[in-house]
């Protein structure tokens, strides 16, 4: 008798197995979750990237802003380096989800 119920289990079993395996079901997920870990490193790098660039046009802006001859001699220069910096903080708010 327990014969019987284990033969008739085998092919539901293979039919179940080998449409999880066969079909790439479980291959799909788990290459889904690779690439989903692979945009979470990419926007860590972009973001950190990112905000290496405002370091250094944060440091520019604070030295325009120590001389005041500086800033007012290169004010086209002081200015676009503020555009700079807001435009980029901009991009940073969007690949971060948050608001600018």
């Amino acid at each position: 008798m327990t014969n019987i119920k284990h033969s008739n289990l085998l092919p539901i079993l293979t039919f179940v197995l080998g449409g999880m395996f066969g079909t790439g079901t479980i291959w799909n997920w788990k290459s889904s979750q690779i690439d989903d870990a692979r945009l979470l490193i990419e926007k860590s790098k972009a973001s950190l990237e990112l905000r290496e660039k405002m370091s250094e046009l944060f440091i520019e802006i604070t030295k325009y802003q120590s001389d005041a001859s500086k800033r007012n001699t290169d004010y086209k220069t002081y200015k676009l380096t503020i555009e700079n910096y807001n435009s980029i903080e901009r991009n940073l708010a969007k690949i971060e989800k948050r608001k600018a």
